[in-house]
């Protein structure tokens, strides 16, 4: 029979026992729940942000923002009215609003709650619907209180029903005829700009509208009690017999870019319809469970299964599928696959028979023979399409849909068969665990290392571009001719003295051999060689299979796939692929690889895994990627360090520029990728211009440090990478500012240049004032030299003139005492003693000048108590006691006062030695000079004697005391006298200052 005949066969046989692929298929889930970070599993509804966070509304645990990882709540204690979040909406000014079950509209910032708007705070006040129109007012839909608009500046209330007994408006939609109204008492379009009426639309009064939702055209689905409508113009049509009768009522529809739609009804049931068939989705597909409370679509059009106790299920849609025996096949274990490049067939070999595909459509081929659980580990075909299998047991079976199962009389010598190759002129080779058999026209040949094989054990066969049949074995490979070995000299270097487990050769004639520690690419021409290995990123190196797709290799593993794309015959990205992330699920089988149709098999022991290239392409973005916090640490000394923390109220991308002072120069960045289909497998690149601007190795790490950075400004960017090896389309950054030093800053430096200059400029000018000064220091010198010199005469002529003074008035006071000696008369004797006593009293202060070190004043202490000393000696009373006692301050008085004060009191220390006393034996004279404030001097002359007379003594006529009041006023003083136990003169002057 040929070929053709064969595939119209299968063709009508596969229809006629078939069902739709999509009833079989495994869908890739992740579920998000209280067990994945979420605080609890009742959600109530989502909604995507457009930085592409995810927002849940859980039963009674507030608002919950979601990256995948981590949660963050916000709930009452933020200010929520409740913390049953029933609607979530970002508007394009990307503020988000939140309605909750007992009622009121928030505004959410960062964590802040607020309500803008009084009239939308009040308990009770529940939102039904909240809508965007394309003027960017927010419209609210409430249950009983009609129908708000927030414009920009203002809130205003619409009622376009019934404000008597207002319904329920469920939803609102806007296209180019207005804004559409829905409730139970029908359908009304409103004037965007003022909430108008503009029509309404008859025959809907009574509908309860569950969902009006968006679809293809700009068009949209309604979907109510009694039936699903599509708006037609200004008018509505009901679609007829969308799904027949068999889903129920519906409640919701959600439609995928693709044109699919995913149905919830009012049972709780989720049906996948691809415009031909509705199937439903459940706990068989993956679900986390079978009641289905909402869809939501992301904004890359992945869905999001809200159920009804177990979280959230997030139904990644992958280009990996997976299909196991509660789909089409008769057992997980798939040992082979087959697929012919001229069919649209692909076959499973498994350890319970036979199974294939073709197009959307499965069937399990039962083998026709005795041995129905035949265990097939490799599959063939014959050039007119009959299939060869082999059997675990390493028997040779041909298969034809028309005829029995046929075993081959193939005889491997008692060997068991490792893998099976049918050449181009239907040679069948066979490899064993010593060597290779070959069979052409019924001729058994066979190849060992005797006959120049690179080693005994045969792992796979294949064949290259020139016909050459290639041979991996566990020592290299080898490469054969019309069964002849013809292994170029350059694989038997010791680089290829490996196990070989799979080899392919590109349309280049290169041989690319998988091995147990990665990929060899060897020319077998020039001998140049490629090594991909866990240096160059493979995750797992032992080699399954080996399949190139244009300029892609795939390499299964025992843990699951890489994909390795090249460009200009380089590696240009590679990535780990593994179902739902989890590599145990995903060991890949030895020969279980194929390509058909742009979709790539795999089988392995969990079933069969199908990759789709088309479905890849439409899937093209990275990760996006925010930065969350930055931790600044600075040094409070050094045994504490404190550490603040900037918490971001809106994740970033792009942030403003941050200063930092010098000190704060230890940061650490928190930032997460943003996948959800994957957040565990994210990695990470980073770098701070300025600092290195070569980006990071990749990391799994979300936060990075960096100490002492020096000032300077910088910035912070970080990018991330997804499972696809896709990255970050537009990274992350934050710049930032360390702050200089001020002695590091322009203004610094050009203040020291300025001060240097300064401190030049102003040395030189100190040195020429110092030279000028040392120059007049000089001259100054000089003359004071002279001057002291000149100084010196004068005071050595002054301290003459004033010795000769006092000389000559001694010799007048002695001369009076010769005199006073030869008269007998008392009378003149005293007078000559007081004239005595007055010119000794001058004398003493000249001696006292002369002898002091300077000749302007006198130590006044000293020359009061040498006077007393003078006085009392002349009146020496042999009968009488009388003391005199001194109290004067340590002053000094130039000559104009002294020559006064020194007179004074020669007269009145006299006066009281010859009349105070007299008929006393003993007595006290008291002399005090005091310096009391403002330089004024008080001098008291003050005896206990007999006192005086009682006519005022200043009036007696007496010369010395005429003398004393005229020397009071030489002195521009007063004179006190009191006549009290004695007599007391008080003499108040002020004092001259003395000059040098």
């Amino acid at each position: 029979m040929c070929r053709r005949s064969i595939q119209l066969y299968l063709f009508f046989l596969l229809f006629a026992v078939a069902g739709n692929l999509a009833h079989a298929q495994l869908l890739d889930v992740k579920n998000y729940s209280d067990k994945s970070g979420l605080p609890g599993n009742n959600i109530t509804t989502i909604h995507q942000t457009k930085d592409g966070l995810i927002w849940l509304g859980i039963e009674g645990e507030g608002l919950v923002k979601f990256n995948g990882r981590y949660s963050e709540q916000i709930t009452i204690s933020n200010g929520l009215k409740d913390d049953t979040v029933t609607h979530i909406h970002e508007d394009l000014d990307e503020s988000l609003w939140v309605a909750t079950k007992t009622g009121g509209l928030a505004k959410v910032s960062g964590t802040t709650v607020t309500y803008p708007f009084d009239t939308l705070a009040r308990e009770g006040f529940r939102v039904a619907s909240i809508f965007e129109s394309e003027n960017s007012d927010l419209w609210i839909g409430t249950e009983k209180n009609g129908l708000f608009k927030k414009g920009q500046v203002q809130l205003t209330q619409h009622f376009p029903f019934s404000n008597e007994q207002p319904s329920p408006i469920t939803a609102i939609w806007q296209n180019e005829f207005g804004l559409w109204v829905f409730s139970n008492q029908g359908i009304r379009i409103l004037n965007p700009d003022d909430g108008t009426l503009v029509k309404e639309v008859d025959g809907f009064s009574g509908h309860n509208f569950f969902q009006v939702s968006p679809s293809a055209n700009n068009s949209a689905w309604v979907i109510s009690d009694k039936g699903i409508f599509k708006p037609a113009g200004s008018e509505i049509e009901r679609t007829e017999d969308l799904f027949g009768e068999g889903l129920g009522t519906i409640i919701s529809i959600n439609e995928t870019e693709l044109g699919n739609l995913l149905v919830l009804n009012n049972s709780d049931e989720l049906y996948f319809y691809d415009r031909k068939t509705a199937i439903r989705l459940g706990s068989e597909n993956n679900l986390s469970d079978n009641k289905i409370k909402g869809v939501f679509l992301d904004q890359e059009q992945r869905y999001w299964v809200l159920t009804e106790d177990s979280g959230v299920d997030l139904v990644r849609n992958p280009p990996l599928i997976r299909y196991d025996k509660r789909t089409f096949l008769p057992s997980n274990i798939v040992h082979s696959v087959f697929s012919d490049p001229n069919s649209p067939m692909v076959w499973f070999g498994t350890d319970k028979g036979l199974s294939a595909i073709k197009d959307d459509s499965v069937s399990l081929f039962s083998v026709l023979s005795t041995e129905v659980n035949i265990k097939i580990d490799d599959i063939e075909a014959f050039p007119n399409g009959d299939l060869l299998l082999l059997s675990e047991s390493g028997k040779l079976y041909r298969y034809s849909p028309f005829e029995k199962l046929q075993l081959l009389d193939f005889n491997s010598y008692g060997q068991d068969i490792t893998d099976t190759f049918i050449g181009e002129d239907s040679t069948i080779y066979a490899g064993t665990p010593n060597g290779l058999i070959t069979i052409k026209d019924n001729e058994y040949k066979i190849i060992t290392i005797d006959s120049g094989l690179t080693g005994s054990y045969v792992l796979h066969i294949n064949q290259d571009k020139n016909g050459q049949i290639l041979v991996a074995t566990d020592q290299g490979l080898s490469v054969l001719r019309d069964r002849e070995v013809v292994t170029p000299e350059i694989l038997y270097a010791p680089d290829f003295q490996t196990q070989v487990r799979y080899v392919i050769a590109d349309e280049q004639n290169q041989y690319w051999l998988g091995t147990i520690e990665g990929i060899i690419r060897v020319d077998p021409k020039t001998g140049e060689t490629d090594v991909f290995d866990n240096r160059s990123g493979l995750q797992t190196v032992d080699t399954q299979s080996l399949l190139l797709t244009d300029s892609t290799l795939w390499h299964a593993t025992s843990s699951g796939l890489h994909k390795l794309s090249f460009r200009n015959n380089k590696l240009s990205s590679m990535v780990h692929i593994a179902y739902q992330n989890d590599i145990r699920s995903m060991k890949t089988n030895h020969h279980a690889v194929a390509e058909n149709l742009g979709t790539i098999w795999f089988g392995s022991d969990q079933g069969v895994f199908s990759y789709s290239n088309q479905f890849e392409e439409t899937v093209s973005k990275g990760p996006r990627i925010i930065i969350t916090d930055i931790r600044v640490d600075f040094l409070r000394d050094k045994s504490n360090q404190l550490s603040a923390t900037i918490k971001l109220d809106d994740e970033i991308r792009n942030g403003p520029v941050e200063r930092f002072k010098k000190e704060e120069n230890n940061l650490t960045f928190y930032y997460e990728g943003l996948d959800y289909s994957s957040p565990e497998e994210l990695t990470y690149k980073y770098k701070i211009e300025n600092l290195d601007n070569n980006w990071s190795e990749p990391t799994k790490l979300n936060s990075v440090s960096f100490q002492n950075l020096k000032p300077g400004k910088y910035i912070f960017q970080v990018k991330a990478q997804n499972q696809k090896g896709l990255w970050t389309n537009e990274t992350a950054s934050f710049p930032f500012v360390i702050d200089t030093p001020f002695w590091n800053s322009y203004w610094f430096f050009g203040l020291m240049v300025a001060g240097f200059l300064g401190l030049v400029y102003g040395g030189e000018r100190l040195r020429l004032q110092w030279l000028e000064k040392e120059k007049l220091k000089k001259m100054v010198d000089h003359r004071t030299e002279y001057l002291r010199a000149t100084l010196k005469e004068k005071e050595i002529l002054i301290q003459e003139v004033h010795h000769r003074i006092k000389n000559n008035l001694a010799v007048i006071s002695g001369l009076m005492e010769l005199q006073r000696g030869q008269i007998d008369d008392d009378k003149s004797s005293q007078v000559l003693l007081e004239a005595q006593m007055r010119v000794q009293s001058i004398a003493l202060i000249h001696e006292k000048l002369y002898q002091n070190d300077t000749l302007a004043k006198i130590d006044f202490e000293k020359y009061v108590t040498d006077l007393t000393r003078i006085i009392a000696s002349s009146y020496n009373f042999e009968n009488k006691d009388i003391s005199v006692h001194t109290e004067v301050d340590d002053l000094e008085l130039n000559l104009d006062q002294s020559i006064p004060c020194g007179l004074i009191m020669n007269e009145l220390v006299s006066n009281a030695f010859e009349h105070a006393f007299k008929g006393k034996e003993q007595g006290n004279i008291c002399i005090k000079f005091k310096q009391k404030e403002n330089d004024e001097i008080e001098f008291v002359i003050q005896d206990d004697g007999i006192g005086m007379p009682e006519e005022d003594p200043m009036e007696t006529g007496s010369l010395g005391l005429t003398l004393v009041q005229t020397l009071v006023s030489q002195l521009e003083g007063t004179l006190e006298t009191i006549s009290e136990n004695g007599s007391l003169f008080k003499i108040t002057f002020k004092k001259e200052k003395t000059g040098l």
